[in-house]
């Protein structure tokens, strides 16, 4: 493994990282310009970002490409029924809400074609920006987007590969045999797609950077499960014409370009999709390999198990995605929002450093080599009151850095996303049904603390029951357990402006000492205190439904 990949921190921005928030990045106004795009890197420069990958295309590039069709070529300004067939037909929006939609999308658009109209290739600039930081600049390929893929031959995200050959479409696979989920991408296991992907990433290399992350993780559906030794062997050859090009690219450059990849914590699905990565790390095509979820934050990521797996052929990173997990959560009244805009929304790590720190102590104590953040310090959200959390970004560095720092940890929350029927996630630990005198067990990677004025709180949400108020406990490690507790519906930490559970939950917090932490591995243990009856209608009713589980460590 080269050391060079040890120690980073890492952010990985999306296509639309540059046009998510003009307000923060161009705030004079006017036709979108490059120095938008200095004055994000610059911002990540200040907070310790030491890698930014930018992420160039989805079916199509995002960039205006010279050699391929990209995504706006054939926008005009201020029309808003560009994407209307996508918004309409593949993601289901109808109505005033479309429109809404449609129009801030256009707004949207229109900042990429003040670029072009500039004459800035903002990929060219990003790597610029980059490297007037002194940052390393990297390139996240989006190796199977479907964003587009519920209408193939209308959305304006799809190649021409999916509009026009139905033979070369996969549509995604899902476990239950009574239900079909009509999203289609490439199928790599026709020679023509694999082509096709060899192409782009031929055009991004002609670019100044010096890394590049194949994201497989947006989405691993790469040929039809199970997939067959035939087509694996083909993935295979396919990752190493890959890396034949990225080779290729360091002899021109005389410097180091690395290769690697970011897909499911699921390597057994992978493989079932034809993508072998024991293999192609045994073969030596990757430098690193990172493993996560979709977007939330994956808390129990197997970094040991997987640096057990690959000893020092490969680094590996862990990732910070996009939100805390799937809960949602409220934004109280002092937030400075209407009472409309307050309610349902997850917690996104861009305003969660608490959140940021407590899962990079996670990662570090079993091993991760760097730190990556996915989307963050990018936001969706324009109306938030409160700054993005940079200063984390300079504690995730090291462990020592984050020892004895107030943080945060969660768990993983299920989705009800289509997605989630063809396993892309780490299995989710919430919500819960506890049984009267029943208890439930997690186990989490943490962090000791050195105790002194630290504190652990542990706040379990629950959702609300006309006329019953759960009897809970709490332990960490087996220790005696703790049933002492304040019912709150605030948040340990905010997240940003929301700090507030939802009106139909409510919270549970817990003290316990900050010494019972250990090193690594932790199990958390939440019990329900109600005694079994021999009245199944009784012990419905004292059943409690737990939602989400926090940990913080704060000052007494």
């Amino acid at each position: 493994m080269d050391t060079a990949l040890r120690g980073r921190v890492m952010v990985n921005g999306d296509c639309g990282s540059f046009f998510y928030n003009p307000e923060l990045w161009q705030p004079e106004g006017g036709r979108y310009s490059r120095k938008a795009i200095h004055r994000l890197i610059h911002s990540l420069g200040v907070a310790g970002v030491d890698t930014f990958l930018i992420n160039p295309n989805g079916q199509l590039p995002c960039y205006p490409s010279k050699r391929m069709r990209y995504q706006y070529q054939d926008y005009r300004r201020d029309d808003r029924d560009y994407a209307r067939v996508h918004w309409r037909d593949c993601e289901g929006w109808s109505g005033e809400a479309l429109e809404e939609l449609l129009t801030r999308q256009a707004a949207t658009n229109n900042l990429y074609l003040d670029l072009i109209e500039e004459g800035t290739d903002w990929l060219a600039e990003t790597a610029v920006a980059c490297r007037e930081e002194g940052i390393s600049p990297w390139i996240s390929v989006r190796m199977n987007d479907s964003h587009g893929g519920r209408s193939p031959e209308k959305s304006y995200m799809n190649n021409d590969l999916l509009r026009n050959r139905p033979d070369l479409r996969l549509d995604k696979p899902c476990i239950n045999p009574d239900q079909k989920f009509h999203r289609y991408s490439l199928d790599y296991s026709k020679p023509e797609c694999r082509a096709y992907m060899l192409e782009m990433i031929e055009d991004m290399l002609t670019y100044d950077f010096e890394g590049m992350e194949l994201d497989f993780g947006r989405d691993p559906v790469i040929a039809a499960p199970v997939a067959s030794d035939t087509v694996r062997d083909q993935i295979c050859t396919w990752m190493r014409d890959i890396r034949a090009r990225t080779n290729a690219k360091a002899a021109e450059t005389g410097k180091p370009f690395y290769l690697g990849l970011k897909a499911s914590c699921n390597i057994g699905l992978l493989y079932d999709f034809g993508l072998d990565v024991d293999r192609c790390v045994e073969e030596g095509i990757f430098d690193f390999v990172s493993f996560s979820n979709y977007y939330q934050t994956c808390w129990e990521a197997p970094i040991d198990e997987q640096k057990r797996r690959y000893g020092d052929k490969v680094a590996v990173f862990g990732y910070i995605e996009g939100t805390v997990n799937w809960y949602s959560v409220q934004a109280g009244e002092n937030s400075g929002r209407g009472k409309d805009q307050r309610t349902k929304r997850g917690r996104e790590m861009t305003y969660s450093g608490e959140m940021i720190l407590g899962n990079a102590a996670g990662k570090h104590v079993l091993g991760a080599d760097s730190i990556v953040f996915f989307n963050n310090f990018f936001s969706f959200d324009k109306n938030s009151h409160t700054p993005a959390a940079h200063w984390a970004i300079q504690e995730v560095g090291s462990l020592e850095k984050l020892r004895g720092q107030p943080k945060a940890y969660s768990l993983n929350t299920a989705f009800f996303y289509p997605l989630g029927t063809v396993a892309l996630e780490r299995p989710a630990a919430l919500p819960e049904f506890i049984w009267p005198s029943a208890s439930r067990t997690w186990r989490l990677p943490m962090m000791a603390e050195p105790g002194g004025d630290l504190v652990l709180r542990i706040q379990a949400a629950v959702e609300r029951k006309a006329g019953v108020t759960p009897q809970l406990a709490v332990t960490i490690n087996h220790h005696w357990p703790q049933a002492e507790c304040v019912c709150t519906n605030k948040l340990l930490f905010p997240a940003g402006d929301y700090d507030e559970l939802l009106e139909g939950h409510m919270g549970f917090t817990f003290t316990l000492p900050a010494g019972l932490i250990q090193e690594g591995w932790n199990e958390i243990t939440v019990f329900n205190l109600a005694s079994e009856s021999a009245e199944r209608e009784e012990n419905e009713k004292n059943t409690f439904r737990l939602m989400n589980l926090d940990l913080a460590i704060q000052r007494r």
